[in-house]
């Protein structure tokens, strides 16, 4: 991984010890100066199959981190997923658990 990359991976679900999952996500990504300069990132149990967020990726580049970027994220993801209902969660819950989840992905590269 080049230098100054943060790279991670969370499954949210009803238990460790169990395969299904809510939502699962991953991301990569490079922070100078509170400036994102790269972020990647795709979630999944979100959409028929796993997605990476695109439009979002374009979004991000430049921005600077701050409280009301952070707030922004949460929005933003929610607009890009189209999860369903099923028996392992509701789609209200997946819109907005991932959102929660990318934040949280930048908040902890931002912490480098």
């Amino acid at each position: 991984m080049p230098s100054g990359y943060k790279e991670g991976f969370r499954k949210l679900g009803p238990r460790e010890a169990q395969a299904i999952s809510k939502v699962i996500g991953s991301y990569r990504g490079c922070i100078e100066g509170r400036v994102v300069k790269d972020f990647r990132v795709s979630l999944g149990s979100v959409a028929p199959i796993a997605v990476r967020l695109e439009k979002f990726e374009h979004w991000i580049l430049g921005k600077t981190l701050s409280p009301e970027l952070l707030d922004e994220i949460e929005g933003r993801i929610a607009n890009e997923v189209t999860p369903i209902d099923d028996i392992r969660s509701t789609a209200d819950y997946r819109q907005w658990v991932s959102g929660r989840l990318v934040r949280s992905f930048v908040e902890e590269l931002g912490s480098l």
